[in-house]
């Protein structure tokens, strides 16, 4: 039994001789043979119609060496370190043209799983912690170097986007219920907080969803302030329009 990545010198000879794991060839005239790959199946080889013996020689086979490669500026993060924005990163340069990269996130220098996309969105958990990105030759004929960006600032609180305003709704009159609709949020808040206006000057303890109009009211317009809150993100308040004036 010859094994893979040995040289078959074929002779003309009247000794017959089986081998294994031997690329195939017709035997149509004495020479070398290489082979590089194969399974073990049998051969038995031929020669102008006489059997040939095969006689190996080792073969020292050596895996292909990949080219180095090195970094020339660093990765760079670019975007909004704040829960929910969005970081990307950039490879920055390196010595050779490379195929492509490879990425890796790291929060207070901790591989975050799953994390391996150009872009990164931190999470309420990342709140206070900084954020880092390693890029990784992802080529075959170059080794696999990584370079590290800097680290960003601690990740801030996040901010809500208002799709939609609070507005209020029923019929401006005393004795009436006016109510509140806290408009559209992104993200959806954890807590939200209402507090009424008349003619733009807060009413003492009218906090709730909705509003009893009174005498009071009689003549002022009436509008309401909403405040939305949730885990690390900042509270962000909106108004409604107002109403027209109150009427008896």
């Amino acid at each position: 039994k010859v094994p893979v990545g040995q040289t078959y010198a074929v002779s003309d000879d009247d000794v017959a001789t089986d081998y294994y794991r031997a690329t195939t060839f017709n035997g149509s005239a004495p020479g070398d043979r290489t082979d590089l790959k194969g399974q073990d199946r049998y051969y038995q080889l031929w020669y102008a119609h006489r059997q040939v013996f095969v006689r190996a020689a080792d073969v020292d086979l050596h895996d292909a060496q990949r080219s180095p490669v090195s970094s020339t500026t660093p990765p760079v993060i670019s975007g909004s370190a704040k829960v929910g924005g969005e970081l990307a990163a950039s490879p920055g340069t390196w010595s050779r043209q490379v195929a492509g990269f490879t990425y890796q996130w790291y929060v207070d220098g901790t591989a975050v799983s799953g994390a391996t996309e150009s872009t990164y969105r931190p999470g309420v958990e990342d709140l206070g912690k900084s954020v880092l990105v390693e890029v990784t030759v992802d080529d075959p004929y170059f080794t696999a170097t990584s370079a590290r960006s800097a680290a960003t600032a601690p990740v801030a609180p996040g901010t809500f986007t208002s799709a939609e305003p609070p507005a209020v709704t029923g019929t401006p009159k005393i004795g009436r219920t006016l109510k509140a609709s806290p408009g559209t949020w992104t993200p959806s808040p954890e807590k939200v907080t209402y507090q009424w206006l008349r003619d733009g000057v807060p009413v003492r303890g009218a906090t709730g969803r909705t509003y009893d109009l009174t005498g009071h009211d009689h003549g002022a317009r009436v509008a309401v302030r909403v405040t939305v809150s949730a885990k690390a993100y900042a509270q962000a308040t909106a108004t409604s329009a107002a109403t027209r004036p109150v009427t008896p």
